[in-house]
């Protein structure tokens, strides 16, 4: 089986990070895989190629170019996979209208609840009736694909997550390696600074918790510098860590006392995710997806807006018991769920029912 995989950029975020672990993970049962973006190259793209998986890079510059969707083609006619799987708007797009008059199916992605481009909503309900199937990360994702989109629920596949498993250091270990005091509770944000993430509402946690606490923000992104401008005018610097991207933040996620999400979309988020696999608690926002996350597991509080969310997170600092139940809770949650072969078997199940015709099955109708 050859599947070519094509997102929209290859850059360290959540959506190419985690089609990079599902491509490895392919790669390890046999399948020949290559993954490609529409930008130039990323430092995904590298470390993909360290682990052996082939990748290709359209250039794109702008949001279309035609010059992308000529290489794209090029590509795909050159290497002829068996099918292509896309993942957000632009890929999506671009995927369809160059793959299927080459009469290769397409799997369209879906990553999150997208509700900020109007613009990308009408992009996906025009074009997405070429896609042969779709994918979700979540239930939510896949009623909101259904809803907004007008895409037959039965021929959208919702894909257990996969999560990074690198072996992490000990608490104490972790915060002797950053040089984090024992006694500073610490509450940690990873991710993509984007505009969606909502890193304004950090700062009212970092000014609940005072000065025995610190919010450490591990990232990069077009908000990183806004952030920092802002964090200097509410004279918060003492109170926040800045480190910037890292390629192996398991420190960070073993140091931390909580982890924050106040995104205003999400999928199934890698951050979250990623700390409730190792026992740390987690306050997010009260959206859909993080919503079905607490419906599985009680290791996340939830909190609607700003100054909710830093009393959430002021609770778990202030009541040793509600910390160590979250904790515990969210890594059974964990163990009993994110488990690769789930992952494995569910994209491989899709592909060979898309190859073989027939995908679908038995057909629901969209809501």
């Amino acid at each position: 089986m050859r599947i070519a995989y094509l997102v929209t950029d290859l850059q360290r975020g959540g959506t190419p990070l985690r089609l990079a672990r599902q491509a490895r993970l392919l790669t390890g049962a046999g399948v020949e895989m290559l993954v490609g973006c529409l930008a130039p190259r990323g430092p995904v793209s590298d470390d993909l190629e360290q682990a052996g998986v082939a990748t290709f890079a359209c250039g794109a510059t702008r949001a279309w170019h035609l010059g992308a969707l000529r290489r794209l083609r090029e590509t795909l006619a050159d290497w002829r996979p068996d099918l292509l799987h896309c993942t957000l708007t632009h890929a999506n797009v671009a995927g369809r209208v160059v793959a299927r008059p080459m009469n290769l199916p397409v799997i369209g992605g879906t990553a999150t609840i997208e509700v900020e481009r109007p613009l990308h909503g009408w992009l996906e309900r025009m074009t997405i009736a070429r896609d042969t199937a779709h994918t979700v990360g979540a239930a939510c994702v896949r009623d909101h694909v259904a809803r907004r989109y007008h895409y037959p629920a039965g021929r959208i596949a919702v894909i257990p997550p996969l999560i990074e498993t690198s072996p992490h250091p000990t608490r104490g270990e972790a915060r002797a390696a950053l040089g984090i005091a024992a006694d500073t509770f610490l509450a940690v944000w990873i991710g993509r600074c984007d505009p969606v993430k909502r890193l304004e509402w950090l700062l009212p946690v970092a000014g609940r918790l005072g000065s025995a606490g610190r919010v450490a923000v591990i990232g990069d992104g077009p908000e990183r510098e806004p952030m920092r401008r802002q964090i200097e005018r509410h004279d918060l610097s003492e109170r926040f860590l800045l480190p910037g991207w890292q390629v192996a933040p398991q420190a960070w996620r073993a140091a931390a006392d909580v982890l924050l999400c106040p995104s205003l979309t999400e999928g199934v988020p890698n951050a979250v995710l990623e700390a409730l696999a190792i026992g740390c608690p987690v306050v997010a926002s009260d959206i859909p997806s993080h919503r079905e996350l607490a419906a599985g597991s009680d290791g996340l509080l939830l909190a609607d807006d700003p100054g909710v969310f830093a009393e959430r997170v002021a609770a778990v600092r202030d009541d040793v018991d509600l910390r160590q139940h979250l904790g515990v809770a969210g890594r059974a949650w964990a163990e009993r769920t994110l488990r690769p072969e789930r992952t494995r078997e569910a994209l491989l199940g899709l592909y060979g029912r898309v190859l073989d015709g027939t995908w679908p099955g038995e057909q629901a109708s969209s809501p």
